[in-house]
């Protein structure tokens, strides 16, 4: 509907109605007398709008269709953007019955010749064919292309592109942008970098795609070609570090591989544990430095050419430079790799030299538990009993290394895959304290002979310069009436002298000083 005023224009540049002129000016030329009738003017509009959108794809569809979806069409390509990223190897993208989604599949997709099946019989995402007969989408897929191919020497936003296919001569409205989008990293996406806030996104997933469509303007883009001796160095890093191979897709050229090696690399470091990813006194200097520099790449080619080889001490300009470098981060790799288990190992070290044992791996697994099941009946601290049912496996172990359940029970509680470098010593130091509560119950255990009625003390006096004496003793059956009269003898002397409690237990405790054995002799009474 038009207003009649002077110079209305259709929202197209150079497109003016004037309802006044005998003529209308359609690019600054006459294009038509002045309708007489609606019809007219309808006919006179579709022409104009046929003329200024003359590459604009035909999609018949009426939820995708839109600048604004409903949340109903929004969803049902949401699911139709995830089926594009699992499943394009499939027919009908394995969407099973007709959703939503697949009415817009139909429409855009099979129609528009983006997914069809190849020579070698199988589904994929592809380009639309070059022939307008049967694929009206080419002009638009050309367009995307030239601006990825002008994205080789810098980043460049996406809403530049989307821009350019909302404005003549294609007139896409918002609804298929994503859509189209996600064609072209299904495609191109190997050789192609995905930018969000200026940080490289990795893992191109769903959850991305989402943060996409709401937030276009934060994401930009960048395509990537390699000299010789970048070739060079991603060959041999292909080699070392092997490439994921995806069932719809040819294999890589070197400029996909720059893309798919750092998407490796970068999503290596994203899954280490979170130990790994903070220690600083379980890995050499050069390797926290690649760590640090894989957690938060913003630019592959600044990643790989300049941060990475520096971290390393590597000049890739050398003669056997591409060599050299793809070894050192390799090694740091495994160094990273291996930085949780190396952990693992230290605590497997800690509990055989503070448990006195010799044993190795599973053999010490099993010492430990012999000597923890006969006290865990014994054990009155909560602590001490979680660790001593972790010891003798008492319920299982869910699967875990064995070393990690005592690690997590001598550390309260906090897994050793989320330990910080202060976590480590503290857990050393809880370790020392356990042996020393176990080798305790050990000897009261071992007073009692069996007898759960016996009444067991564990009696320790340490002076400098002295040493500690200490003895465990138990008493039991005839033993207990003359040792109950002795007590009460004692305690009214105690009470008696005037003395407070502190100072009573003190002259008690000197007291039996030369009832204790010194060290040597009460290791030997208590065995």
């Amino acid at each position: 509907r038009f207003e009649r005023t002077a110079g209305h224009t259709l929202g197209l540049p150079g497109h003016v109605i004037d309802p006044r002129a005998s003529t209308w000016i359609f690019e600054g030329r006459e294009c038509a007398p002045q309708p007489k009738h609606p019809r007219d003017l309808q006919g006179l509009i579709s022409n104009i709008c046929g003329e200024a959108y003359s590459k604009a794809p035909p999609l018949h569809n009426e939820l995708l269709n839109r600048h604004d979806l409903s949340s109903a069409a929004a969803a049902a390509r949401r699911n139709l953007l995830e089926r594009m990223l699992a499943d394009g190897h499939q027919e009908r993208l394995g969407i099973s019955g007709f959703p939503p989604e697949y009415s817009m599949y139909e429409a855009m997709l099979a129609k528009g010749g983006f997914h069809h099946r190849d020579g070698d019989d199988r589904f994929r995402l592809r380009a639309p064919s070059s022939d307008p007969a049967r694929s009206s989408w080419k002009p638009a897929w050309e367009e995307v292309k030239a601006f990825l191919k002008n994205a080789r020497e810098q980043q460049r936003p996406l809403t530049e592109l989307f821009e350019t296919l909302k404005a003549p001569p294609f007139g896409l409205r918002e609804g298929p942008l994503p859509v189209l989008f996600t064609v072209a990293l299904m495609i191109k996406g190997r050789e192609l970098a995905l930018y969000e806030d200026g940080m490289f996104v990795p893992d191109v997933g769903i959850e991305a795609l989402e943060r996409l469509v709401r937030r276009p303007g934060t994401f930009a883009l960048r395509c990537y070609q390699l000299d010789a001796r970048e070739q060079q160095v991603i060959e041999v890093l292909s080699k070392e570090i092997g490439q994921p191979r995806e069932v719809d897709k040819e294999p890589l050229g070197c400029e996909e591989q720059l893309i798919a090696t750092v998407r490796q690399l970068v999503g290596l470091a994203q899954d280490l544990p979170p130990y790994t990813q903070y220690t600083r006194s379980g890995l050499s200097a050069p390797v926290r430095a690649v760590r640090d520099l894989l957690g938060k790449a913003r630019d592959p080619l600044a990643l790989m050419w300049q941060d990475l080889p520096q971290a390393l001490g590597v000049d890739i300009g050398r003669t056997n430079g591409p060599q050299a470098f793809a070894k050192a981060l390799v090694d740091s790799l495994l160094e990273l790799k291996g930085a949780f288990p190396r952990l693992l190992d230290t605590v497997e070290e800690e509990v055989r030299t503070v448990f006195g044992m010799n044993e190795r791996d599973s053999n010490l697994q099993e010492s430990l538990r012999h000597r923890a099941l006969p006290l865990l009946k014994y054990a009155g601290d909560p602590r001490l009993r979680l660790f001593l049912k972790e010891a003798a496996h008492e319920g299982g172990n869910n699967g875990r290394d064995w070393r990690e359940a005592l690690a997590r029970t001598a550390a309260g509680g906090k897994p050793p895959s989320h330990w910080r470098d202060d976590d480590v010593d503290a857990c050393a130091t809880r370790l020392r304290a356990l042996a020393t509560e176990c080798d305790a119950l050990s000897e009261l255990v071992a007073a009692t002979g069996g007898d759960a009625a016996a009444t067991v003390a564990s009696i320790g006096l340490l002076e400098p310069g002295a040493g500690e004496r200490r003895a465990v003793v138990a008493c039991a059956g005839d033993e207990a009436k003359p040792v109950a009269d002795l007590t009460r003898e004692l305690q009214r002397t105690a009470q008696s002298s005037g003395l407070d409690s502190r100072s009573q237990l003190m002259a008690l405790a000197l007291a039996a000083r030369d009832l204790l054995p010194d060290d040597a002799e009460a290791r030997e009474a208590t065995t």
